[in-house]
């Protein structure tokens, strides 16, 4: 899923539109329960080193320098991790 805009809420991800097969759009919310919270038991969980982790998968748009495209990852992980809490 690509993603244009900050999502700071809950109900702001709900509100997200998904292109079906079909063409047609639809709520995230339509099709999807969404919540924020931690899973028990934890079904999959990401580990870095050993400890619990949040891995992003990213892709940069063909005919971007990846120096700037790295900077600019950088400063939106800064701002990602700013809003986690700490542990």
């Amino acid at each position: 899923m690509e993603v244009e805009s900050d999502l700071e809420t809950t109900e702001q991800i709900r509100q997200l539109p998904i292109q079906t097969g079909g063409g047609q759009f639809t709520r995230l919310s339509d099709i999807a329960q969404v919540s924020r919270g931690v899973r028990y038991p934890l079904k999959d969980q990401a580990l870095v080193s050993g400890k619990p982790a949040v891995v992003l998968g990213v892709m940069m748009q063909s005919g971007q320098r990846i120096d700037q495209w790295a900077t600019g990852m950088r400063a939106e992980l800064d701002g990602f991790r700013d809003r986690c809490p700490r542990g």
